[in-house]
């Protein structure tokens, strides 16, 4: 399998990007019922955006649960269990607002070196061309509502596509049968949020 980055296709070249987040964090009401409360969750989880807590939560202690070896992580894999639990718990508060700024995992070929340092070149030649969604911090009423239903219909067709067992034909009957299904009130709605 090899990398891929944007392709050509018949309206210009588009790269993709994810929507940036992977999730997000609630402060809830009942837990932080005063402004003096809000602050001081804000300020902490500022300051789990920095580098010197990014690597924390994702590696662990420097010389105890990793080492850095040229600018990359090694694990100790004495302890390779109890940080993978640890931080895999933490790693779940990392927001990264300003980028990943925790130190790189040292790779252990020169295959996975290549491999990752592709992946890096294909993110910076792509970076010009991505296509950002404007609609991804919006809600849409039906979406929360039939949301998952709707994924899967273009979630199979695609792997069907993908994998030869439909052709345009009934990959244009999937997306069809998304549209009907709540698909174009999720398009409406959508586009009444921008």
């Amino acid at each position: 399998m090899a990398l891929a980055g944007q392709l050509d296709g018949p309206n210009g070249t588009f790269a993709m990007p994810t929507a940036g987040y992977s999730g997000f964090l609630a402060v809830p009401r009942a837990g932080v019922q005063t402004e003096e409360q809000l602050e001081q969750v804000l300020k902490a989880l500022n300051e789990l955006n920095s580098t010197d807590a990014q690597n924390l939560m994702n590696h662990g202690i420097e010389g105890d649960n990793y080492t850095l070896e040229d600018g990359g992580v090694v694990f100790d894999p004495a302890k390779q269990d109890f940080t993978d639990q640890v931080t895999g718990a933490w790693a779940q508060l990392g927001m990264n607002v300003a980028g990943y700024n925790a130190h790189p995992i040292k790779q252990e070929t020169e295959f996975d070196a290549a491999l990752y340092q592709r992946r890096l070149d294909l993110q910076a030649e792509d970076l010009p061309n991505a296509v950002f969604n404007p609609a991804a911090g919006l809600v849409s009423p039906t979406y929360t509502t039939s949301g998952a239903q709707l994924d899967t219909i273009i979630a199979d067709a695609r792997i069907q596509y993908i994998a030869g067992q439909i052709d345009e034909a009934g990959l244009q009957a999937a997306i069809d049968t998304w549209r009907s299904s709540g698909g174009d009130d999720v398009i409406e709605e959508m586009n009444d949020l921008l």
